[in-house]
């Protein structure tokens, strides 16, 4: 870097110019620093900003005639060209107007794949690193307000390799002429990482269709619960054996809301003990359950009612799913039938006594 010119007089509001520039160009360099968690960097810049500090108070004590102190500006310049040289972040300085880079940082290098030679008094149009209309692009971004933060390109390095980067411009005066300061941020792995998530989202929201089609199609009722055991979705056959939307819960405890009863022991069902509940609570799979339910229309009804649990990516239980199928037609005729061989067996016995009766108070005696 060429030295500051440091003659009396008017020269010295330069110098402040060019401090007060290196000062917002350096705190711009830390805030990426400390959002990068780059704590060494960032400790290294925090000396930088003070010598600066030093130096502008020295400038301000040599405009009202008191002895400046602290940093000279030889070792502020120091100071800025170690950060710029070990920097991280790739950095560039390229001469004004002309765009010519006149110095470039090793993770410059490293990102692109040139050496110093091959990029030192060419402009990253001339390298290929750029194309002139992207570049023209930034340019105008950069007239508008005169500096420019974060700014999202596309840029090719040596090999044609296509990277992702956000890239903030400065201008910086050294001496006479003016310079800018380009921060490049390598966001390729971070945009790579944003479209697999994006993609993974996507193929998500297509699952959940599909998952919702058949669960719409399929002629029993399908519930998914949370953890607590409160419905996230359930499909249409559900709402229907059930008389409608189910109420309103909480947990697994609420579900006392819903009255039914086991159907050999006409006992109620407890909160604890409905399949859904042990699936959550006890991560197993629960069959076969026969309940008699009173539907929230008041109508009585009989379901096989199945759970099993949904195990998240670390074996942890986030929810179950719940199936639901109603018999209560297949459980009429059982009792239809459980009746008739009652009666088939009254009718037998009395068959069997008329048979064998010797006379006919014995066979009163027999059948009644």
């Amino acid at each position: 870097m060429e030295p500051v010119n440091k003659s009396a007089g008017g020269d010295i509001s330069g110098l402040a110019q060019h401090l007060a520039e290196a000062d917002a160009a350096l705190n711009r360099l830390r805030q990426q620093c400390r959002q990068d968690g780059n704590d060494q960097l960032e400790a290294a810049i925090d000396q930088a900003l003070a010598a600066v500090h030093q130096a502008r108070q020295g400038l301000a004590d040599r405009e009202t005639g008191r002895e400046p102190s602290g940093y000279t500006p030889d070792e502020i310049e120091q100071l800025f060209t170690a950060i710029f040289e070990s920097s991280p972040y790739a950095l560039s300085l390229a001469s004004m107007p002309e765009g010519t880079l006149v110095m470039v940082n090793e993770a410059y290098l490293d990102l692109f794949g040139f050496t110093r030679q091959e990029v030192i008094g060419k402009t990253s149009v001339e390298v290929e690193i750029t194309n002139a209309d992207s570049h023209a692009l930034m340019a105008e971004e950069f007239q508008k307000s005169g500096s420019l933060h974060n700014f999202e390109v596309s840029r090719s390095t040596k090999t044609g390799k296509l990277l992702n980067l956000s890239i903030s411009l400065d201008w910086v005066n050294v001496g006479s002429d003016n310079y800018l300061l380009t921060t490049i941020h390598d966001q390729t792995s971070h945009k790579q990482t944003e479209r697999a998530l994006e993609a993974s989202h996507l193929e998500a929201l297509s699952d959940r269709q599909r998952l919702l089609r058949v669960m719409d199609t399929i002629p029993i009722g399908v519930g998914i619960l949370d953890a607590r055991g409160v419905n996230m979705q359930v499909n249409r056959h559900f709402e229907v054996i059930w008389g409608g939307p189910r109420p309103q819960i909480s947990g697994v405890f609420d579900y006392s809301a819903m009255h039914a009863w086991w159907a050999d022991s006409n006992l109620p069902v407890q909160p604890e003990e409905w399949a859904s509940a042990q699936a959550i609570h006890k991560g197993i799979t629960v069959t076969g359950q026969v309940l008699k339910i009173q539907r929230l229309d008041g109508a009585i009804a009989y379901i096989h009612n199945n759970a099993a649990p949904i195990f998240d990516a670390h074996g942890e239980i986030s929810g179950c799913v719940v199936a639901i199928q109603e018999i209560t037609e297949l459980k009429q005729h059982e009792d239809e039938i459980r009746r008739l061989n009652r009666t088939l067996r009254a009718l037998s016995n009395s068959n069997q006594a008329m048979l064998h009766a010797v006379d006919e108070q014995e066979l009163l005696n027999k059948t009644c």
